[in-house]
C-alpha cells in the first residue's frame, strides 16, 4: 500500500512517517524545498519537492496511492490569512487535485485539532457532537479545513482526527514549559489550575493509522486523547520528580501574559518572524478547561491512549537531554 504524507517533516509527521514505514507502508512525501529533513533523511521513502500552493506538484507525488494523510498546516502565524492559507488553502488545494486526478484511495485522514472544537467548559470534557465553537484564528482556520473537507464525504473515504496538546520528544511548544521547570518555576496563567487533555506522540500515531486502516471510521471525526484529563501542575510535578528538582508556583498573571503578547505582535509583524507567544496563542491560553473525550474511538475501533504520563514524560526528557535541548 502506498501513501501520500503531507508535513513529514515535522513533530508529528515525521513520527507517522516512520510508523506507517515501520507497518510495511510504501511512504512518498510532499516536501517543500526549503524544509529541514532533519527527522527523515534517514527514512527509505520517496521525497517529492513541491508545495501545498503548486496544484500541479501536488497530482506528481497522487499517481498509485493508496492512502493520503494530511498532516500539514500552520500553528503560528501573525495574520488571520496565514492561518487560512496554511490550513484551509492547503487542504482545498490537496483535496482538489485528488478529485481532479480521479484517483480513487481508500482513506483520506485529516490530522486536524482540538481548538477547531474550542475549550470546554468545565472538567466535563466534550465530544464529537459538541457545537464546535472555537476561539482564535487558528482553531477557526482548522474547522474551516474540516468542513471544505466534509462537503466531498460522499466522494472521498474522509477520517478527521482532532488531537488535544500532544507532547513528546521533537516537540518544541511542550518544551518551553520543560525549560521554565528545571529553572524552578512552575506557572500558573492567572493563578488557576489549568486542566487539558494530553497525548502522547506515539499514541497519537498508532490510533490515527488505526483510524486509517478500520472500515467503521469513514466520514467519521475522532479526538484522540488520554482517558483522563490532567491539571498543567500535575504534568509539572511528574516532569520535576523525575529531574529530582523542586520547583516554586509561581502566578503569572492573565494581564502580563496579554502585553506580552501584544508585544510579541509587534516585534514580530516588524521583524518578520512568528514569536512563540501572540495574540491567537494568549486566546488558546484564556479557557481554564481543554478537554475531549475519546471514548467514541475506544468504542468504534479499540484505541487507547497506553503510554501513561509518567512513561511519557521520561522518554521526553531523556530525548530533550541526549539532544542538548534541556
Amino acid at each position: 500500500m502506498k501513501v501520500l504524507l503531507t508535513g513529514a517533516t515535522g513533530f508529528i509527521g515525521s513520527f507517522l512517517a516512520e510508523a506507517l514505514l515501520q507497518k510495511g507502508y510504501e511512504v512518498r512525501s510532499l516536501v517543500r524545498s526549503s524544509s529541514r529533513l532533519e527527522w527523515i533523511d534517514h527514512l527509505n521513502m520517496e521525497c517529492y519537492f513541491g508545495s501545498l500552493d503548486n496544484p500541479g506538484a501536488i497530482e506528481n507525488s497522487l499517481p498509485d496511492v493508496d492512502y493520503v494523510f494530511h498532516v500539514a498546516g500552520i500553528t503560528k502565524a501573525l495574520h488571520e490569512k496565514d492561518f487560512y492559507e496554511g490550513n484551509l488553502r492547503a487542504t482545498k488545494n490537496l483535496v482538489d487535485a485528488i478529485l481532479h486526478s480521479g484517483i480513487k484511495i481508500k482513506r483520506f485522514v485529516q490530522i486536524s485539532s482540538q481548538a477547531a472544537a474550542g475549550p470546554s467548559s468545565s472538567l466535563e470534557p466534550v465530544d464529537e457532537l459538541a457545537q464546535a465553537c472555537p476561539i482564535n484564528w487558528y482553531g477557526k482556520s482548522k474547522l474551516a479545513a474540516e468542513r471544505y473537507l466534509l462537503q466531498y464525504r460522499h466522494i472521498l473515504p474522509i477520517t478527521i482526527i482532532r488531537p488535544p496538546t500532544v507532547y513528546g520528544p521533537r516537540d518544541k511548544d511542550v518544551l518551553l514549559f520543560f525549560r521554565t521547570l528545571r529553572k524552578g518555576i512552575v506557572p500558573l496563567i492567572g493563578g488557576k489550575g489549568r486542566y487539558l487533555s494530553i497525548i502522547y506522540v506515539r499514541d497519537l500515531i498508532e490510533g490515527t493509522i488505526m483510524a486509517a486502516e478500520s472500515e467503521h471510521t469513514r466520514d467519521q471525526t475522532y479526538f484522540l486523547a488520554m482517558e483522563r484529563p490532567v491539571s498543567m501542575e500535575e504534568f509539572g510535578r511528574v516532569a520535576l520528580d523525575y529531574l529530582g528538582r523542586k520547583a516554586l508556583r509561581m502566578t503569572v498573571p492573565l494581564a502580563l501574559v496579554r502585553g506580552v503578547s501584544f508585544l510579541s505582535d509587534a516585534l514580530g509583524k516588524a521583524l518578520k518572524y512568528n514569536p512563540v507567544l501572540n495574540n491567537d496563542r494568549y486566546l488558546q491560553m484564556i479557557p481554564e478547561y481543554w478537554i475531549c473525550s475519546a471514548r467514541k474511538a475506544k468504542q468504534e475501533f479499540g484505541f487507547t491512549a497506553n503510554t501513561n504520563l509518567q512513561e511519557g514524560i521520561a522518554e521526553t526528557i531523556d530525548w530533550y537531554v541526549e539532544h542538548g535541548w534541556l
